[in-house]
């Protein structure tokens, strides 16, 4: 249950990396990945898993770890890797791919759907719950007609925000999108 570590070939992303790495074939098993996301540094995954023999389909979910390399080894990725049956700590596994997992008998794997399902229902409410004031941190750069991205905004009002300039933005549908909400006195 160590780390492992690698050179990625130049232009492949973590994500890419792993969804081939997932894809394997042997005697009477084969698996694919049906879907997979990285959320922030931790890669998860709906793994099929086909069996020849006659047993039934099972997904499962994969969850791995990732970071930067070691240097002292010349690697610039390295990850842990699981299966929900470890009982993972990490549980903001998008909705959608644990809607794709097959049952399970697994304790483990089922206490972790649980904990994915509380995580997205406390971050549901959270997003409910916004204030006015409230500094949000966007998964994804917001880009604006005059062509100013940004990923961290302060909300105003309803869907009026200020960057840390008190720059104003009319971001509509952001309750929608994915965000954190921001600790009082972190930075921008």
């Amino acid at each position: 249950m160590g780390w492992t570590g690698l050179t990625l070939p130049a232009g492949k992303t973590r994500k890419a990396y792993l969804d081939e790495a997932l894809v394997l074939t042997a005697g009477n098993f084969g698996q694919c990945v049906l879907a997979s996301a990285m959320v922030g540094t931790t890669y998860y995954a709906a793994v099929e898993r086909i069996f020849t023999d006659g047993q039934p389909r099972e997904v499962p979910a994969a969850v791995i770890l990732t970071r930067g390399g070691d240097r002292s080894w010349s690697t610039n990725f390295t990850y842990k890797d699981m299966d929900e049956g470890m009982g993972p700590v990490e549980c903001a596994c998008p909705l959608a791919i644990l809607k794709l997992l097959t049952p399970t008998e697994t304790r483990y794997a089922n206490d972790w759907r649980a904990r994915v399902r509380a995580f997205h229902e406390r971050e549901a409410a959270l997003k409910r719950d916004v204030r006015p004031g409230a500094r949000l941190r966007f998964a994804e750069p917001i880009e604006f007609r005059s062509g100013v991205k940004r990923q961290t905004l302060r909300l105003l009002s309803g869907s009026t925000f200020e960057d840390e300039r008190g720059s104003r933005f009319s971001v509509t549908g952001w309750r929608s999108s994915e965000f954190t909400i921001l600790p009082a006195g972190a930075p921008w």
